[in-house]
Order: structure tokens, then sequence, then C-alpha cells
């Protein structure tokens, strides 16, 4: 586990939000300057001396480019957060700690893309953000990275929503990496 200093946390992030797990509240920081780190944690002692520092249980990075190539006309480039990984402790896996920040990152105006790639722990996630994106008055959309949106016959943006469109069409597999280039978008509908 990684550990951060309360002055480095006080200096350099804003909190944008918290999350309770049990009986624990885990604070939820981004990093001011560039915004392209999070990380969920909670004050505690550092092992081994004392010091108050704050737990780093959730890490989210962000690419510093993202590889959109088109970038579609409504998308505001500044806004855009592609993950480029994502850390969590074992004992908050599952516990929907993710999907609260991605869905929290996008009520907060921003746009958060998936990595180029994405495999089982991946395709969990963005099938349940687009379950409850109605609830959350977001949407999720498919990108391809090179062409645009993903569109419908009649040339309708399409929205996800975590069954209609067939899993070969968007997720990344077998040796070849079939479906590399093909992201998914959370933004706010607010």
């Amino acid at each position: 586990m990684s550990y951060m200093s309360t002055n480095a946390v006080a200096r350099d992030y804003d909190k944008i939000g918290e999350f309770a797990n049990a009986n624990d509240v885990y604070q939820i920081f981004q990093l001011r300057s560039d915004k392209k780190f999070v990380f969920a944690g909670k004050v505690t002692k550092k092992p081994g001396r004392n010091e108050d520092v704050f737990s780093m249980d959730f890490l989210l990075e962000f690419k510093t480019e993202p590889t959109i190539v088109h970038y579609p006309s409504n998308l505001d480039r500044s806004k855009v957060l592609q993950v480029n990984w994502v850390q969590t402790n074992p004992h908050l896996k599952n516990r929907g700690l993710t999907t609260y920040v991605y869905m929290l990152l996008a009520s907060n105006g921003f746009v958060v893309v998936s990595d180029i790639a994405q495999f089982d722990g991946g395709q969990h996630l963005w099938k349940r953000l687009a379950k409850e994106t109605d609830f959350n008055k977001c949407v999720v959309r498919i990108i391809d990275d090179e062409y645009g949106y993903m569109k419908d016959d009649a040339g309708k943006i399409v929205e996800y929503d975590g069954a209609n469109i067939p899993d070969n069409k968007i997720w990344t597999y077998g040796a070849d990496m079939t479906g590399e280039h093909i992201l998914l978008m959370l933004k706010s509908e607010k």
C-alpha cells in the first residue's frame, strides 16, 4: 500500500467526494494541476511512524494525451480524461468505488474515456456504468479512436446500455487484439 502525507494532499489535490464502504469512509482527491491523477484513501497512521498520512487505496491515472485521433465536434478536448491505469486494493474490489469515481468525474463535467483495450475487469466496469447511467444522468457512448462515434443505420449516435451492442463489436479479445481501438466514453447529460 502507498501513502501520501496529509500536507502533500492539502498542497496538491482537490477533494472531489467521499465513498462509504462498510465502516470506512474514503476521501477522493484529484490532482489540482492537470487533473490527470485521482486517488481515494483515508487518514491513517503510517506503519512504524507516528505520522498522519493518507492511505492510497484506489489509484487512477489518466493518459497525458488521449489516443482519440478525430474528436467528435461536440467533445471538449480539455475535459477528456482517458484512463491509463487503475489500481484498487483487494479489500475494495467489487465494492463500486471505481464506478462511483467515474460517475463523480462525469458529474463534475469531465468526459471519462476507456483505455484502448478492455478485458474482463474493464468489461464488467463499463457494463455496470452503462446500466447506471439513467440514475446518474450520464450516457455511455462507443467511439472508434480514429473514426468517431458508433452510429446506427439512421446515422444516430448509439448510446450503450450494457447489452444493446454485441460484445464482439466492443471488447478486446484474441491474439490479434480485435477491438483494440474501440473506446467507451462516459459523460454527463445534465
